[in-house]
């Protein structure tokens, strides 16, 4: 049993509340079940009881047991000093309010129906990455499906949050924020991180100065980067590192430590040096990024402005200095795709949100909708389930669904966990065959 079980019962008024009683048997009223706190201080604010003939306006806080009060100690606490009503699963100890009285405790356990506690603890004690993914048939459609759309609109939320967070540190800079993000989407899944460094230590402004030149471009990424600092045999790595020992004085440039970049796992279209000259192509070929971006719906006319080529050294090239089969290294289409989905969506939909235009937010949404879902070992365990995303928004819901309830177990929280504690479980699958006497 856990705390968040009664704070779900009392969301849902999910017990008996006729002729409740205090455990020191007072009659309870509840004229106002409060507003829920996910923060810190008491679980339900503004909350309204009558003990007796007397209304009482205060807080309601929640336990499991009642010595919890005493073990989180409370007592100590100013911001408990208005609560009106502790509610308990058990009872194991009276409790007294900061004035010394015995603060009024209604204990739940007996008032609520046993089926609903066998389900609930059926749920919560599934091991399956999916809690429920015994029951998920049982799961209406329309739940399913407003539930999925709910979690798109949650990720999309989210991840504007962290871009308005990052839109601050550029000093609202649009052009800058969006340029950042794209170079961490870049770095994914392994080097995010090591991008964000690096575009702190190599302002946009910088780079903007010299974006018709594509060795100084991949001359400043690279070398910033900490890729220039050994001892080359091609000339072209010999040119760069001419260039960047050239322009690092000029501006005061520092490197990163090469340490801070991760080969390991990933295939060589994906190595750090292949990421950092198509970021260069990026800046020499489409010198208004983020205008673009505002002024194209079509997904795949957004994908041509992250085709451009590098140098030619690249052709034969995934490392400084070590040749390989010839290959254009332009943006393959599954990373140009993770650009549209963790860039260019989220930042159409913050766009539009600041600026007052909602057309932007539906932009967002349909260029979601318009690419098709990602394909990993996630949402082939969806598919195994009967639950099949048809596009990005949908495969987008599921991971988030799976990483931000299934994984924590907030099953409580979630509309299929809380449907599926409102029906009755499948009976045949729950049966248990006797064994028949009369087989052989």
């Amino acid at each position: 049993m856990k705390e968040a079980f009664i704070h779900y019962l009392w969301r849902t008024r999910r017990f008996s509340r006729t002729d409740l009683k205090t455990t020191t048997g007072a009659t309870l009223d509840i004229l106002q079940f409060g507003n829920y706190n996910i923060g810190d201080g008491p679980d339900f604010s503004e909350g309204r009881i009558r003990l007796a003939d007397t209304v009482w306006a205060g807080h309601i806080e929640m336990h499991l047991k009642s010595s919890d009060w005493h073990h989180h100690r409370h007592q100590f606490d100013p911001g408990y000093d208005n609560v009106v009503l502790h509610v308990v699963w058990e009872d194991d100890e009276p409790v007294l309010n900061a004035r010394g009285n015995a603060l009024p405790t209604l204990v739940l356990k007996d008032l609520v129906d046993p089926i609903l506690i066998d389900r609930y603890e059926a749920l919560a004690a599934n091991e399956h990455a999916i809690p429920c993914e015994d029951r998920l048939s049982e799961v209406p459609d329309l739940v399913l499906n407003g539930w999925i759309e709910r979690m798109n609109l949650q990720r999309l939320e989210r991840k504007t949050n962290e871009l308005h967070e990052l839109l601050a540190s550029k000093k609202s800079d649009w052009d800058a924020a969006f340029f950042h993000q794209v170079a961490r989407c870049l770095g994914l899944p392994l080097n995010a991180g090591a991008m964000d460094m690096l575009m702190e230590k190599l302002p946009l402004s910088l780079l903007q100065r010299y974006r018709t030149d594509i060795t100084a471009l991949e001359a400043l990424l690279l070398g910033t980067a900490g890729f220039l600092e050994e001892d080359f045999l091609d000339e072209y790595p010999r040119q760069l590192q001419r260039e960047f020992k050239h322009l690092a004085h000029k501006h005061g440039l520092t490197t990163l430590p090469r340490s801070v970049w991760n080969f390991r796992g990933l295939r060589p279209a994906s190595f750090p040096q292949i990421r950092l000259v198509q970021l260069a192509a990026i800046l020499k070929g489409e010198p208004r990024l983020f205008d673009s971006v505002l002024e194209t719906t079509s997904a795949k006319e957004l994908l041509k402005m992250f085709s451009h080529e590098p140098s030619p050294y690249w052709k034969t090239h995934y490392l400084l200095d070590r040749p390989s089969k010839p290959k254009r290294k332009v943006i393959g289409k599954a990373s140009g795709q993770t650009i549209l989905i963790n860039a260019i969506s989220p930042f159409l939909f913050l766009y539009g949100r600041l600026q007052g235009k909602s057309t932007l937010e539906d932009n967002a949404l349909a260029l979601l909708e318009s690419l098709p879902a990602e394909r990993n070992r996630y949402i082939e365990q969806w598919k195994s389930l009967g639950i099949v995303a048809e596009n990005a928004a949908e495969s987008q819901a599921l991971l988030t669904l799976r990483a931000n309830y299934c994984q924590p177990r907030r099953c409580l929280e979630c509309a299929i966990g809380h449907c599926l504690l409102k029906r009755q479980p499948n009976r045949k699958s729950m049966e248990v065959k006797e064994p028949n006497p009369l087989a052989a």
